[in-house]
């Protein structure tokens, strides 16, 4: 509009209109009546003559509005829809139409920009032919607002400065409804606003004011969605005293391109109901239409084509989560609403309708056009939900079923039209796949082709698997296929080629089998399927190629159960593979058979007798594979095969090869070094196998039997004519041997040279003096050694007898302090003098000799005796003295490599010998005496530069804790080392900015909040606050150093910190260090800066929002009486106000459940206010006034539980207290805490006893609530022995306070994880309390008093039967045996991949366990006591560790290395029942002697130990056992014994027993392990961390 239209202007456009269609003033017309009556009856004829002239077409227009009934509510919203809202979009106002309703009349108020004269003119206008306008009355302005006199005799309209009516009766010629007439008021509408008010027809019309108020009523909102400019409609219903009775808001509102939100609010008698749907929107342009039926155009119409397009809508209705909302029936639309229908969606357009508007004509070929483009419109809706991450997987859901039975001829005609274009569209997803697909391109996978939901043979062509079993249903409706037999070969053939090369699964070994049980079932199901089979390369040989089984053939890769050598030019399988018993029975049955023994043997001895082998590895091989399959019980002979000697060479058994080993004393190896003599290679005694039985020969003697190779020297030449070449050299070149060896060979020669005289000549004349010359201790052997003891034996008992025992002495010790003594050790034997030795002192020293310990180890206790008396009283060697094992100490300096375990001897030595404690510590004091090995390599130091033990690394200074923890006696009592202080952790931190890192500093804060917990301390923090100690993170930044002058939080709670994180400044701890750390920032006053503390929340709730409580026991009303007994106790400014008025407004609480809590958290930093919107469980206390209090909580179990046992206690405190907003709580707050969580949880029955156990005063008003129920209840309980009531009971002792005892699952010490709900607080291991006689009893308390409360009584709950726990546990054991079968060996680091896994198994539905542990009490599983659940959970995953390891194969592995005393719960598994106790001493869960060294190859190719080590290693493992129903990373806990344990085999340097840990985590969800071996070395490189005292153990991230 140009410019506003003034009042003049208007009265004038309006009477020149009324003008136009004539009208006789009723005051001019009395006038002339009394001046002329007949004048007046000729001009009123005259004049209804001319009306009636000039109403035909108004007639029609009257005929057709009150002939249709349509209605005109709808017409009206159309016409509103139409008309400009520039003003109000200028305004920021909504565009909206209100309906004001009252028995006598109708008032319609729309924002519209307000009436101009081109709209006066158009609604008084009818058009020049007598026919209706082809759009009927839906959205031309002029021709459906006459549809307003169905309702109304008179229309008076306000809109800026006109005022007018039209008035019309059903009697009257219809002039009325075109000619408006001029109402003069001083009233102007305030814009932009039009309003009519319609008075309406009497009471008992058609359509009267009690129809009206109906139709409004019902109105549909979904009418909103095909108005284009209206946002909102509204409705208000008024009595006959004009007050206000009802009133309903419609509202559209746009979320997204296509998505819109529709509500409806209605609030009557003061409560208000609220209901949204949320709508995806597809509109498509209809043309090529047929002419409507029973619907003329204008010639304009014609000239543009108007009458051949039209819109489609389509509305489908979705879930607040983007789901197809499928329950509510959907209705047909043409402008108006027709009918409900079938399909889970509206639709709308402007159909062709039959006469009585009830439904659309069928036969029109206009709507026979229109369903052409609605099966359009399906499909362009189809491709906008491919857009949406939820709905390309669930739209099929909208498809209509194809069953023709269900639809007529016409909607059966919209179904095949819609299956043909999507058949022509790409519209489906596949796996893995960028680009959608034609349905026709895409399969099913079938549940016999797939592995935990994946395909596994992949391919592109599947269906993603997002979507769900309805919506592929459907989809199968619309021709959607599983793959043919035929096509599931090829995508098999193309799976295989890629497993060839090299694109293959993670879980190799499960994927595997999967793939062998399908293809063994596809050899049943055809000929085809068979023969593609064996054409397959499906035969995986052990060079590394795979093989079709329809060519040579194929074999085991063992027969008669020994390994066939791979030199051999057979396809043999690899081994590998045969393992898998399940691709085992595919290779059987494409035709792969075992070998015949034979036949493999006659293949070796041709190849190796022509030396047809390639490496020495292929020649052992199979020598092995000779020896171990040489038949039983036959002779062992000659096989004439090539020797290969130590230079690479081969000599034929005809020539001298000797073994090349020394194990014999007078072996050749040993003896003919320097002489041209062959020796056999090294690998002849590498890895040489066992025999097989008892009955078989050795390898060694098959060796020397079947192989030629000389087993003696030869001690008679070949010509025996002479000794040989070989014994003369052993004469000349080892004379001390060569007796040793005469005697050693003479059995086996002596009747050769018997028989010969020439011989006998010879040894002879051999020369006497070589023979008896005295040589090295080395080569006297053990008889020899044996008799020096003897002499030794027999000197001292002669002495004994000498009269001149003082001589003899003398000579004695002149003797021996020559030489004469010999002493024996490990690898040499050596002569040494006196003064070089000591009779009594540690092994091994390497300054002295230490006789006694020596001979110890060879000779008898009563030899010892007598040698003793020989050498220390009589000869005078003494023990050591302390200078001696200084010097030992200075000596070991010296050396590059220590002996750890020998310096750990002389400090024991010194520790239990009696010597001077001053001089030991001033030795240790002023000589760096004490070694402490640093990064691999020993270091020494004085005892000022050590500390016993330190939490926190301290300058300068080194911690002996570590290595020498059995001698804490010595090194801090008699050495004076001292231990870590709160000083020197208080020093340590104000220098750590310039010296250490920021790991340190973590360190260094955790020990100084140890301390502070502990002990109190006049230290002043200032300096610390000041130090830039605190490690500040700022959004995804590195940590800074800061001060405490930096404004930053600290990340105490976990919502809140996901909330805040990467928006403000937060201290970078984990919640684990910050619960830690409570007592140092309480000591240095930062606890304000706690997120717990500084974040605002602030709540706000819909008014009139919300149901009442569903739950009776949670309505806070019930309990009125004991919150008012906490009111009492902590002084509530409330109750001591009135505490009547008080409890009557408890009582008259209204608890009320409703998801329109809102919730804004606000945190101040810098000076700035940080606002987040949070969706959390919460709750909201709505005060208003003294007479009313309501409370809002969440809806849902969890929702709830979550706000009764957490946030809801806090809120009342606040509201009882007053408290201001951001307060810190104290411990009069958390023992109020505590107290509400227990009234809330609680029974009303058990809350006086509760309350009063924890010092809750009563108050001197009457429980009005109380119930003769409850107390004939309560005197019942009192009669009944107690059972278990509460998860968590009260210890008393005789200090002042209580300690929580765990007691069941809720805290277990087996389960101590982190929780999903905030009432399950984690706990922190305690030193036993005093009165607790067990060292293992571990006593825990909550980490904050804000999470948990002290007292007992916290929850009652009845436990389950015994029945129903036998039940449950025994379907978890059979979960852990089929896990265990299936699964392999983890290899080291796989268990870092478990959150991923966990992420991508989500995308196809959580594969959890419901019910086993964690805070679902009602239907977990449960024992009748704690012990009982814990010992079952770790029984479960020692199960799951037996049957894993017994799927190895390990020899000798039997129920007998199960030596765990819990391992009789394994019996409710049937496989297990006669399962027998383990009485024995427990040392591990499972004790396993490697003797072959499978297990520790296992581990070589799992990569936890490095071949070059550990090949020839074959120790004895000691597994323990961790088992967790939640992940790997949650911690687990060692007893002492195990920690002690575990630093023992650590320290067997000769890897003769290994300490392993296996970790069985996600017994409630999918199962897995991880393992640890020699933790203690993990501890030392800082992969695992240990808590002292309780041993709590943490993997590093």
């Amino acid at each position: 509009m140009a410019s506003e239209i003034d009042k003049e202007q208007a009265e004038r456009i309006v009477k020149n209109l009324t003008m136009r269609f004539g009208y006789l003033r009723p005051d001019l017309m009395d006038r002339l009546d009394q001046w002329d009556q007949d004048a007046r009856r000729e001009i009123e004829t005259n004049f209804l003559a001319m009306e009636t002239a000039l109403s035909q077409s108004i007639k029609t227009l009257a005929k057709e509005i009150y002939g249709t009934g349509a209605r005109f509510i709808f017409e009206l919203l159309q016409n509103a829809d139409d008309n400009q809202f520039l003003k109000a979009k200028k305004l920021s106002s909504q565009p909206f139409v209100r309906f004001k309703v009252y028995p006598s009349h109708l008032v319609v108020e729309c924002n519209e920009d307000g009436f101009t004269e081109e709209d006066l003119t158009a609604i008084c206008n009818v058009g020049q032919s007598t026919k209706t306008s082809e759009y009927g009355y839906i959205g031309a302005k002029g021709i459906g607002f006459k549809s307003v006199f169905i309702a109304a005799w008179e229309v008076y309209i306000q809109s800026g400065f006109f005022s007018f009516k039209f008035t019309h009766r059903k009697t009257d010629s219809g002039i009325g409804m075109v000619r408006p007439l001029w109402v003069e008021t001083s009233e102007k509408i305030p814009g932009p606003l039009t309003r009519m008010t319609l008075q309406l027809h009497n009471k008992g019309d058609d359509v009267d004011g009690i129809s009206i108020a109906n139709e409004l009523s019902s109105l549909p909102d979904s009418c909103l969605l095909f108005l284009r400019k209206l946002q909102m409609i509204q409705v208000e219903h008024y009595d006959s005293a004009n007050e206000l009775v009802e009133s309903i808001d419609y509202c559209k509102e746009k979320v997204d391109e296509f998505r819109f939100r529709l509500k409806k609010i209605s609030t009557a008698r003061g409560e208000q109901t609220s209901q949204s749907q949320l709508y995806h929107i597809t509109t498509q342009q209809a043309s090529g239409l047929h002419s409507s039926v029973g619907r003329s155009r204008s010639e304009s119409d014609s000239s543009t084509n108007i009458g051949s397009t039209a819109e489609v809508v389509l509305a489908f209705p979705l879930t607040s989560q983007y789901e197809p909302n499928l329950l509510d029936p959907q209705q047909l639309f043409a402008f108006l609403p027709v009918r409900h229908h079938a399909y889970k969606f509206i639709i709308h357009s402007d159909f062709d309708m039959m006469a009585n508007r009830q439904d659309i004509l069928t036969t029109s070929k206009r709507n026979l056009g229109l369903r052409k483009w609605i099966a359009t419109a399906f499909v362009t809706a189809a491709l906008e939900f491919c857009e949406h991450d939820e709905l390309r997987y669930t739209w099929p859901l909208f498809l209509p079923t194809t069953d023709q039975s269900n639809w007529d001829s016409f909607w059966a005609g919209f179904n095949s039209e819609l299956r043909a274009q999507l058949a022509q569209t790409p519209i489906l997803e596949p796996r893995a796949a960028l680009q959608l697909r034609l349905i026709k391109d895409v399969r099913i996978l079938s549940s016999s082709y797939q592995l935990n939901g994946r395909p596994i043979f992949w391919s592109d062509i599947f269906l993603s698997t997002v979507y769900g079993a309805q919506a592929r249903n459907r989809l199968e409706q619309y021709g959607l296929q599983r793959p043919s037999l035929e096509e599931n070969l090829d995508i098999i053939e193309r799976g295989v080629r890629r497993t060839i090369c090299g694109m293959r699964p993670e879980k190799l070994e499960q994927w595997h089998s999967a793939a062998a049980q399908l293809l063994c079932s596809l050899f049943d199901t055809s000929s085809l399927a068979s023969a593609r089979l064996h054409s397959m390369r499906l035969l995986p040989l052990r060079n590394g190629n795979w093989k079709k089984s329809n060519h040579s053939a194929t074999y085991l890769p063992a027969t008669g159960g020994f390994t066939i050598p791979e030199c051999l030019n057979i396809d043999v399988i690899d081994p590998a593979a045969t393992s898998n018993s399940d691709r085992l029975a595919l290779f059987e049955r494409l035709g792969v058979t075992q070998a015949r023994t034979d036949v493999i043997r006659d293949l070796i001895l041709t190849n190796l007798q022509n030396r047809k082998f390639l490496q020495l590895k292929d020649f052992f091989s199979c020598l092995h594979f000779l020896f171990l399959t040489h038949p039983k019980g036959a002779t062992v002979r000659s096989l004439a095969l090539p020797i290969a000697t130590e230079l690479r060479q081969w000599k034929l058994p005809a020539e001298d090869v000797y073994l090349n080993s020394s194990i014999d004393p007078f072996a050749a190896y040993k003896l003919l070094k320097g002489m041209e003599a062959h020796f056999t290679h090294p690998d002849y005694m590498v890895d040489a196998p066992k025999p097989p039985n008892s009955e078989h020969p050795t390898w060694i003697r098959w060796v020397y039997d079947a192989l030629d190779i000389r087993e003696r020297i030869r001690m008679i030449s070949r010509t025996e004519e002479n000794l040989s070449e070989a014994f003369f050299f052993v004469l000349e070149h080892h004379p001390d041997s060569f007796l040793g060896l005469f005697a050693h060979l003479w059995p086996h020669e002596a009747n050769r040279v018997a028989g010969s005289p020439r011989l006998r000549g010879i040894i002879s004349s051999l020369p006497a003096r070589k023979l008896c010359r005295h040589g090295n201790p080395d080569a006297l052997d053990l008889k020899q050694r044996q008799h020096v003891y003897r002499l030794y034996v027999a000197i001292a008992t002669k002495q004994i007898g000498q009269r001149n025992k003082d001589a003899t002495a003398d000579r004695l010790k002149k003797f021996f302090s020559a030489g004469g003594i010999l002493v024996p050790s490990d690898n040499t034997t050596t002569w040494a003098t006196s003064s070089a030795c000591v009779w009594q002192g540690p092994p091994s020293l390497l300054t002295k000799h230490s006789l006694r310990s020596a001979y110890s180890r060879i000779i008898g206790e009563d030899e010892i005796l007598c040698i003793e008396q020989l050498f220390s009283k009589t000869v005078g060697i003494q023990p050591v003295s302390m200078d001696d094992l200084v010097a030992e100490l200075v000596k070991h300096r010296t050396l590059a490599n220590c002996d750890l375990g020998a310096i750990t001897g002389i400090y024991d030595y010194l520790h239990c010998n009696s010597f001077s404690n001053a001089n030991l510590k001033n030795a240790f004091k002023m000589s760096p005496l004490i070694m402490v090995p640093i990064q691999g390599l020993p270091s020494w130091y004085k005892t000022g530069d050590t500390l016993w033990s330190s939490s926190a690394a301290i300058r300068g200074k080194v911690t002996l804790d570590a290595h020498y923890y059995k001698l804490k006696a010595f090194f801090v009592s008699k050495l004076g080392v001292k231990s870590l202080t709160l000083e020197m952790v208080y020093d340590e931190l104000k220098h750590e900015p310039q010296t250490g890192t920021q790991e340190d500093i973590r360190v260094a804060m955790l020990a100084l909040s140890n301390f502070l917990k502990e002990e109190r301390t006049l230290l002043d923090p200032a300096p610390l606050r000041d130090a830039s100690i605190f490690p500040v993170v700022y959004g995804d930044n590195e940590p800074i150093l800061r001060s405490a002058k930096s404004d930053f939080a600290i990340a105490d709670r976990a919502h809140l910190t996901e909330k805040f994180r990467g928006r403000i400044a937060l201290l970078s701890f984990d919640m684990e260090d910050i619960r830690q750390l409570g007592p140092f920032f309480s000591w240095i006053d930062l606890e304000g800066r706690f997120l717990s503390n500084s974040v605002r929340e602030i709540t706000t709730v819909l008014p009139e929002s919300g149901r009442p409580l569903q739950n009776p026991d949670r309505d806070l009303c019930r309990k009125a009486y004991y919150i008012l007994r906490v009111a009492a106790t902590f002084c509530s400014p409330r109750y001591q106000e009135d505490p009547i008025q008080l409890y009557t407004l408890l009582r008259n609480a209204q608890t009320i459940e409703t998801n329109e809590i809102q919730v804004t958290l606000q945190l101040s930093q810098n000076g700035k206010s940080i606002p987040m919107e949070d969706t959390s469980a919460n709750a909201h206390i709505d005060d208003l006034g003294s007479s009313t209090l309501k409370i809002f909580v969440p809806k849902g179990a969890k929702a709830q539980a979550i706000c009764y046992c957490s946030i809801l206690p806090r809120r009342l405190l606040q509201w009882l207290m007053d408290y201001p907003a951001g307060r810190i709580e104290d411990h009069a707050d958390s023992t109020a805490i505590n107290a509400l969580i227990s009234i809330l949880a609680s029974d009303r029955g058990a809350l006086d006893d509760i309350l009063d156990r924890q010092g809750i005063v009563p108050v001197d008003i009457e429980d009005e609530d109380r119930s003769e129920s409850e107390q004939s209840e309560e005197t019942g309980d009192r009669e009944t022995s107690a059972g278990p009531q509460s998860y968590v009971t009260a210890l008393e002792d005789h200090s002042d306070t209580e300690t929580l005892v765990e007691t069941t699952d809720v805290q277990s010490h087996m389960a101590r994880e982190n929780r999903s709900a905030s009432l399950m607080p984690q706990l922190r291991a305690l030193p036993p309390a005093r009165h607790e006689a067990s060292a293992e009893t571990q006593v825990f308390v909550p980490d904050s008093l804000q999470d948990w409360p002290r007292r007992d009584d916290l929850y009652a709950t009845a436990l389950e039967s015994s029945r129903g726990e036998d039940v449950r546990y025994r379907a978890l054991l059979e979960r852990v045996v089929s896990s265990a079968e299936a699964a392999a060996f983890p290899s080291r680091g796989s268990s870092n991949m478990d959150t991923l896994q966990d992420a991508l198994l989500s995308e196809e539905g959580d594969r959890t366990v419901y019910g086993f542990d964690g805070s679902e009490i009602a239907h977990g599983f449960r024992t009748s006591s704690q012990l009982e659940r814990d010992k079952k959970v770790g029984a479960a995953g020692e199960l799951y560790v037996f049957v894993l390891l017994s799927s190895l194969r390990l020899p000798g592995w039997s129920m007998d290395n199960w030596q765990s005393t819990i391992r009789t719960y394994a019996q409710a598994h049937p496989r297990y029942a006669n399962i027998q106790p383990w009485n024995l001493r427990e040392t591990a869960d499972f004790v396993y002697d490697d003797q072959r060294g499978d297990f520790t190859s296992v581990l070589i190719d799992s990569g936890y130990l490095t071949a070059d080590d550990w090949r020839e290693a074959r120790p004895k493992f000691f597994i323990e056992v961790k088992s967790t129903t939640s992940s790997c990373s949650t911690p687990f806990y060692m007893s002492n014994n195990q920690f002690n344990l575990m630093r023992r085999k650590h320290r067997n340097q000769d890897k003769s027993e290994v300490y392993l840990i296996l970790r069985v985590f996600g017994l409630n969800g999918r199962l897995g392990m991880c393992a640890y071996l020699d933790p203690e070395e993990l501890r030392l490189n800082g992969q695992l961390h240990f808590t002292a005292q309780s041993w709590s153990i943490i993997p590093s991230s």
